[in-house]
């Protein structure tokens, strides 16, 4: 069984996990290309990964600090972030001009990670928080996607899923920041990261 407070960053960079996760590895194969990223998706989950680690050092509020049951929620949240574009593999689609999209990968995401989470030391309970987080990671982004009304869409979405609720935009707003949107358009960077910290309420 892995356990999950021995995952990181660096371990995972030297391939220390290849045998227990080959589906996440297989991600080096998978290359994006759109607004949002131009490398493959084993490389942005680490870079999501990393600004998560920085996230934590900023701030790390003390909610995360909770356990579930016998992990924290800190923990348990590596661990989706880790998992969040799973089902790229299978999802991928590429247009005429060769710009890629994943068309419900965070559905299918968060039933692909289901199956590898039994491979870990964790709950039941542990493991359907995980793959709630999984499953609702791309609402945020839906919801900005729009500017009509997000402040109160963010807000709606909070009364719908309270116990994920700041787990979820943790996981959205760094994901953003391991994106390459900040190179691509600056401006909707920036409005995205405002909007999630304010909604998280850090600065």
């Amino acid at each position: 069984m892995i356990e999950i407070e021995k995952i990181s960053l660096e371990k995972i960079q030297a391939g220390e996990f290849e045998n227990e996760l080959p589906e996440f590895y297989d991600l080096k194969n998978v290359f994006e290309n759109n607004l949002w990223h131009h490398e493959t998706t084993f490389e942005h989950t680490l870079s999501v990964l990393s600004h998560y680690n920085a996230f934590l050092d900023d701030y790390c509020p003390d909610y995360l600090n909770d356990k579930l049951e016998k992990n924290s929620k800190k923990e348990l949240l590596k661990i989706a972030i880790l998992l969040h574009d799973i089902s790229k593999k299978e999802t991928i689609v590429t247009n005429e001009e060769g710009e890629t999209s994943f068309p419900g990968h965070d559905i299918k995401g968060g039933i692909k990670a289901r199956g590898i989470l039994d491979r870990f030391n964790i709950t039941d309970k542990e493991k359907e928080y995980i793959v709630s987080i999984i499953t609702n990671h791309d609402k945020p982004h839906v919801i900005l996607d729009s500017r009509k009304n997000c402040s109160q869409k963010l807000k709606e979405l909070e009364n719908d899923m309270k116990d994920i609720y700041k787990e979820t935009l943790i996981l959205a707003l760094v994901d953003t920041m391991g994106s390459k949107l900040k190179e691509n358009d600056e401006e909707e960077y920036n409005f995205r990261i405002n909007k999630f910290k304010d909604a998280l309420g850090v600065k």
